[in-house]
């Protein structure tokens, strides 16, 4: 395991250096003006923060619809613009493209699906709907609803699940 560990701390210093050296090759290609691109780096950091927060909050509703892969692939992107530098914003910029998003689906999906288990089982193994296995695709949910007991005249609002048909 300190293996692993010292793999992804020196691949990540790798990275932070090559983030460096572009900024150095990008400012002295633009003249020498290293504020400038400094500040294109702080607008895209910001500019990656606001849509990662956007991105994350349409997660619920990408789960329900069985799309959270493709989610789960805009929030990384997202989480990359944020991050400061222009190889992860410009790989940033690229995972929001809907192509890429599909070819790192299925990958994005296990990786979501298997982080929302482990919050499952950290919540006293309830899955979200407050039913053990709870969510379609995970072992759980009639006819692909993604509550267990959910209707189709029904919806979820504010965490519960409401009757459509008593509203009207």
């Amino acid at each position: 395991m300190k293996a692993f560990g010292c793999l992804f701390l020196l691949g990540f210093l790798f990275f932070l250096a090559a983030e460096i050296w572009v900024y150095i090759l990008v400012s002295d290609a633009l003249g020498g003006d290293y504020l400038i691109v400094g500040l294109l780096i702080v607008a895209m950091s910001f500019f990656g923060y606001k849509l990662m927060r956007w991105q994350a909050a349409k997660m619920p509703v990408a789960l329900m619809q069985n799309r959270m892969g493709q989610q789960g692939v805009a929030v990384f992107g997202a989480m990359m613009i944020a991050f400061p530098g222009l190889i992860s914003g410009g790989l940033g910029v690229l995972l929001q493209l809907p192509p890429i998003q599909n070819i790192f689906s299925s990958l994005a999906a296990k990786v979501v699906a298997s982080m929302v288990k482990l919050a499952a089982e950290r919540m006293g193994g309830q899955m979200p709907g407050g039913m053990p296995g709870g969510m379609p695709g995970m072992g759980g949910g009639a006819a692909g609803f993604p509550f267990p007991g959910m209707q189709p005249d029904q919806k979820v609002k504010g965490g519960k699940i409401i009757d459509t048909k008593k509203e009207q």
